[in-house]
């Protein structure tokens, strides 16, 4: 059921019937002329007699609702218990579940039936409260807005949440077989999880996540020397709810096609921020990730930094068009060199140590549209082979190129019709380009009076390497006349 934001001031009505009422707003509630939406509450059945159940398609605990009116009342459910955590899996949960309540004495049970709505983003609850038995007791309506989770109501998850995630992947790792556990619970094999609710895949499979402080020396060794070897086949996972994938891959050591992940779907995905950073990819089953929608995704940021990927990958196509951040994109991927000739790159604002020291990256960038860019800082800084025309770019909206190529030992392009009347940051920007030799003079006029330009050209192959001195406009590896 698709909700939007509760509006606090329309309480459910109380009618006695099986199902309720809520009003909810689908706009911003600073917005006089939003529209309200009708949703109605429709009740959970009650569980199972082994306390599970089928919702969404995604098998899972059951929800049972706890109300407690008194600090010290304990609470007994016929149907296994109550949770200490309120996980959030979602935008909204709604439904009823029965619970037995006791007095503070113990004397007196007394049978509720909960009707619960939570908004999980602004972490309210409201509780309606029927109290369906005990004797003379008379019903009564309870309300409870922005209340603690764990105070006032509890709701076991249908699905998992993030850190279910986390800790169900840390507990396969340590015992992965039908018997286990966490086999019973979530399912067996693991890509047989439900994960529909999850929105947040950070760090899952990242290695160093999973080395837990609290193990002794053998378990944890144990556990990352499985952890780097071991091969889940999870492209089964309904990824469709899926917004952040940072460091989702992070130091994984045989990411190949077996895992099965170039079938997840990543349209929602905003942030691919380090996701196989220091990831080494198998030769000789090499993960192909051209399927993969990343047309919503803003950040490549620190993306394939220090893996091993090669062309393997096969990104040249993406839809990019959303892409902001490259920082770092391949840094130290010695072995990177994906066609990236055809990205769509308007909308990109750094290219941070994008390719630093990225020895064997070579493609034509040539066609780039980087009007929005306002960071070159050490782009290009250690690449051996990179020497694609740049002519063609507009940077006119860079702040920095310190370092931009600075010991890019091949790259010799003509960039003198830069327009870089924004710069302020041009030291050490050449330096050790050893190929280096073109004439930047008409650079002169357009560069702000107080740009930083030590060492720009110090050991390129420029006919003059001093530094340029402003005022005078040049020399800029030529002398300017």
């Amino acid at each position: 059921m698709e909700l939007g934001h509760y509006d606090p001031n329309v309480k459910p009505d109380k009618d006695g019937n099986s199902s309720k009422q809520a009003i909810f707003s689908d706009q911003d509630d600073d917005d006089a002329s939003s529209a309200a939406a009708t949703a109605t509450i429709q009740p959970l059945p009650l569980p199972p007699a082994n306390n599970t159940l089928v919702a969404d398609g995604c098998p899972g605990a059951y929800a049972v609702s706890s109300l407690r009116p008194h600090p010290n009342t304990s609470t007994n459910s016929q149907y296994g218990g109550t949770t200490d955590s309120f996980p959030a899996l979602g935008t909204h949960t709604a439904g009823t579940a029965t619970t037995v309540e006791s007095d503070e004495d113990n004397t007196q049970d007394h049978l509720v039936e909960a009707h619960v709505v939570v908004d999980m983003e602004d972490s309210d609850i409201v509780v309606v409260a029927e109290e369906i038995g005990s004797g003379n007791a008379k019903q009564e309506e309870m309300l409870s807005t922005s209340c603690s989770y764990t105070n006032r109501a509890t709701w076991l998850a249908v699905g998992m949440s993030s850190q279910d995630l986390y800790d169900a992947i840390d507990a396969y790792i340590a015992d992965n077989s039908p018997n286990s556990s966490i086999s019973q619970q979530y399912g067996w094999p693991i890509g047989t999880w439900c994960v529909t609710k999850i929105q947040r895949f950070a760090h899952a499979f990242q290695i160093n996540r999973m080395r837990d402080p609290n193990l002794n020396a053998d378990q944890a060794n144990h556990i990352s020397e499985q952890a780097t070897t071991w091969t889940p086949v999870i492209g089964g996972w309904d990824m469709s709810n899926a917004q952040d994938m940072e460091e989702t891959f992070r130091g994984v050591r045989n990411l190949s096609t077996a895992w099965g992940i170039h079938h997840w779907n990543t349209s929602g995905v905003v942030s691919l921020k380090a996701t196989f950073m220091a990831t080494r990819w198998s030769q000789e089953d090499p993960l192909d990730l051209s399927s993969w929608d990343v047309s919503s995704v803003q950040s490549f940021n620190q993306l394939f930094r220090r893996s091993n990927v090669q062309q393997q990958a096969n990104i040249s196509h993406w839809n990019t068009a959303n892409l902001v951040n490259m920082g770092q994109f391949a840094a130290r991927a010695t072995q990177f060199n994906e066609d990236l000739s055809v990205w769509d790159t308007r909308k990109l604002r750094t290219l941070h140590k994008a390719f630093q020291e990225a020895h064997s990256f070579d493609q034509d960038l040539s066609q780039w549209q980087v009007g929005s860019l306002t960071s070159m800082n050490s782009a290009f800084q250690k690449t051996d082979k990179f020497n694609s025309p740049l002519h063609m770019w507009d940077v006119s909206r860079v702040q920095s190129m310190l370092q931009t190529f600075e010991e890019a030992k091949q790259f010799n392009q003509d960039i003198s019709g830069w327009n870089v009347s924004s710069v302020t940051d041009l030291r050490w920007a050449f330096k050790n380009a050893t190929n280096f030799s073109q004439s930047l003079c008409s650079w002169g006029s357009l560069l702000p009076a107080h740009v930083s330009v030590t060492e720009m050209f110090q050991h390129t192959n420029c006919p003059n390497t001093s530094d340029p001195v402003l005022l005078e406009g040049g020399p800029f590896c030529f002398n300017c006349g």
